[in-house]
């Protein structure tokens, strides 16, 4: 055990080195919200434990100050059992960590952040080709914690992020006045705006489990829709303006939840309406960064209940989006010309997907 905390302080340094770098992208609003869940996950504090205003205040002065020292600061190697490895070599360290029931994941966030995360197996199981580790409790994180992650053939199904946006939603939920895509994902494991949070807290890790099917999909679509990855990886790291690398991704993900390997098909193929009600909570953001169209199409299936609906839009969605992706690309090969794609997406948000 003292050489897996060894190994956690390691891995908690290059967290720390990666905050330091990349901590000033994030709006104000946005480093705030992330510095309230690393100070929970730092403290050990569940989603709906109170946060002490006084000390997560002392917490970050104190953070702020480390990053600064940190600024500059290259990422570590990472030492374990008399072996040096790369810290994206999640693979090897992982394989080594089996027997102490640990995964270790490594990849790149929003920005090209490097992201790092040491957490409890919760389960691994082997799909379509892909070894999947589903994870709990993390002993340490960085600012940026996507639910999920994919490297190479592996894919990281991370729990512990989710719930924090799990019960976020269900906040959302009890501040709204009416009902929407939210109420009816909620409603559907008998939770609404009155129920009381200790009941929701119970329920939550039901609704856990399955919505990570959504996360599961989405990895694999994306693994495998790979068609000019190198150059989309050059367009996505070229990128110097925040919101056209946000709508590259947004594309991407899209691309991916669309096509016949991610969770929306496998959603209508299991006529499976409690998630298809989760779907649209959690990538409603990212539908209407492109258009609006599955949004539109769930709000008719509602009335309708013809699972028909959504696939068709699935489908369609698909096409326009695979197109516009090859008309990026087509024209980065060409120009590698950032403000000609800016003006590309710029025609496609005014004209929606044709």
């Amino acid at each position: 055990m003292q050489e897996v905390q060894i190994l956690k302080e390691q891995i908690k340094l290059n967290c720390n080195i990666s905050d330091a770098r990349y901590w000033g992208y994030y709006s104000i609003c946005g480093l705030l919200m992330r510095l309230r869940e690393l100070y929970r996950n730092e403290h050990q504090l569940k989603p709906w434990d109170r946060i002490d205003n006084i000390s997560i205040g002392r917490w970050i002065e104190k953070r702020e100050a480390l990053w600064h020292e940190l600024e500059n600061t290259n990422l570590r190697p990472l030492h374990l059992e008399h072996s040096v490895f790369d810290p994206f070599d999640s693979q090897s360290i992982t394989e080594r960590l089996g027997k102490n029931n640990l995964v270790y994941g490594a990849g790149f966030a929003l920005y090209g952040k490097p992201s790092f995360f040491l957490a409890r197996a919760d389960k691994k199981e082997e799909i379509q080709g892909f070894v999947v580790y589903y994870t709990s409790e993390e002993l340490c994180r960085d600012l940026s914690a996507s639910s999920a992650m994919q490297q190479a053939n592996a894919i990281y199904i991370r729990k512990e992020p989710l719930l924090y946006k799990l019960w976020s939603k269900y906040l959302e939920l009890r501040g709204r006045r009416f009902g929407g895509a939210l109420s009816e994902a909620f409603s559907s494991y008998n939770i609404s705006s009155e129920t009381e949070p200790d009941r929701v807290k119970g329920i939550l890790p039901d609704i856990l489990n399955e919505i990570t099917d959504i996360l599961l999909y989405h990895e694999i679509a994306e693994a495998t829709e790979s068609e000019d990855l190198k150059e989309w990886s050059a367009l996505l790291q070229s990128t110097n303006n925040i919101n056209t690398e946000l709508y590259l991704r947004a594309l991407k993900d899209i691309i991916a939840d669309t096509s016949d390997y991610g969770p929306i098909k496998k959603i209508v193929e299991t006529e499976n309406e409690r998630l298809l009600n989760f779907y649209i909570v959690l990538s409603e953001r990212t539908h209407r960064t492109i258009t609006p169209e599955i949004i539109n199409a769930y709000q008719r299936f509602k009335e309708s209940l013809v699972w028909n609906i959504i696939e068709e839009a699935r489908q369609t969605l698909y096409f326009k989006s695979k197109a516009f992706y090859k008309r990026l690309i087509a024209l980065w090969k060409e120009t590698q010309d950032q403000e000609k794609i800016k003006g590309l997406i710029k025609d496609l948000s005014i004209q929606g997907l044709r």
